[in-house]
């Protein structure tokens, strides 16, 4: 696949995230991108988040040009002649102002694929408005429905990336086809409702969306649940609960107990339960005592994780072998990247 789109060249004039990050899978699959920046400051993520900019601009060629001046434009139209793809990001008066709008680009290149991106859309009443990710979060329900602004991720724009990416390769394929042309034109907005597409469907038929805090309660299989210690005097997060194991033992190993120590064994359950933010298995204890000694149960034991709670249904248990801590379980961190920039 790395050669899929060798032969092809990509004119690149976009800043930012969303098409930037739809060119970087360009150039991986073998595409020639070639970058246009203004003169000095460049891609603006170059100076803001350099991290950024390495990721999402490796594999590609670039060079700074004047837009503005006729010099500058001549040689982008020269590009543009050669070109496959035109990608640009800028605000909709802009690349018209720049003799870069869809018209001269196409009269240039008949055979070219002109492509946009805009926060709102091209028409209509906000197609003038310029917008980020968490605005779009804002404008579209998302950061409603999630019952958070998502920051630090750029949702929406990676999200536009790939529906970039999608219509881009879509166009050249009917292109090579049938020698038609297509065109393609994304906006965040429809970015962000393509991403609602679940509980916009859910509010269709039922006329209303779930409460994202009682989503553990009503789809307990596919939510995210932690250990969380059942001492009735402690209040700590679920990050810092202690894991608890029973050791493995075999149908006729005896009884274990312990004397004197002033603690009762505890037969364990789970049942849902919410912290603030977030959404915990809660371990809770029941004790029973025997001659004054702890008498825990033999053979190899087993976990049953509850059903979400009701006053129906009893919760599963663990019979609870020897005890000791176990390390949290984390995933590794992934190194910082540092890709070829062009």
């Amino acid at each position: 696949m790395s050669n899929a789109l060798d032969g092809f060249r990509v004119i690149d004039l976009s800043n930012g995230l969303a098409g930037n990050s739809c060119t970087k899978l360009l150039a991986d699959l073998g595409a020639e991108v070639i970058k246009l920046e203004n003169p000095g400051r460049g891609d603006f993520t170059r100076t803001l988040v350099p991290w950024v900019f390495e990721t999402f601009n490796r594999n590609k060629r670039s060079f700074a040009v004047d837009l503005r001046r006729a010099e500058g434009r001549d040689l982008a139209l020269r590009l543009i002649r050669t070109a496959d793809v035109f990608i640009q990001t800028l605000h909709p008066d802009a690349a018209e102002s720049m003799g870069l709008g869809r018209g001269a680009v196409t009269a240039c290149n008949p055979r070219i694929i002109h492509v946009s991106l805009s926060a709102f859309g091209a028409t209509g009443p906000s197609s003038r408005r310029k917008a980020v990710d968490v605005v779009i979060q804002a404008e579209s329900g998302l950061s409603t429905i999630q019952g958070q602004i998502m920051t630090n991720g750029s949702f929406i724009d990676a999200t536009a990336g790939l529906h970039l990416l999608s219509g881009i390769l879509s166009a050249l394929m009917k292109r090579e086809r049938t020698g038609e042309v297509d065109h393609v034109t994304v906006n965040l907005l429809d970015a962000a409702l393509y991403m609602e597409s679940v509980p916009f469907a859910e509010f269709s038929v039922t006329g209303s969306v779930i409460d994202p805090r009682a989503y553990v309660r009503r789809f307990p299989t596919v939510s995210v649940l932690a250990v969380q210690s059942s001492s009735p005097t402690s209040a700590s997060p679920p990050r810092r609960a202690a894991r608890r194991t029973s050791r493995s033992c075999g149908p006729n190993s005896p009884p274990r107990s312990e004397a004197g120590r002033g603690r009762t064994g505890s037969t364990t359950s789970m049942s849902a339960t919410s912290w603030p933010g977030r959404s915990t298995a809660l371990l809770t204890s029941s004790a029973t005592s025997r001659s004054g000694s702890t008498t825990h149960s033999s053979g190899c034991a087993s976990a049953t994780v509850a059903r979400p709670p009701s006053s129906a249904r009893p919760s599963g248990s663990v019979s609870n072998g020897s005890s000791r801590r176990r390390p949290p379980i984390s995933a590794p961190i992934p190194t910082r990247c540092c890709p070829n920039s062009g």
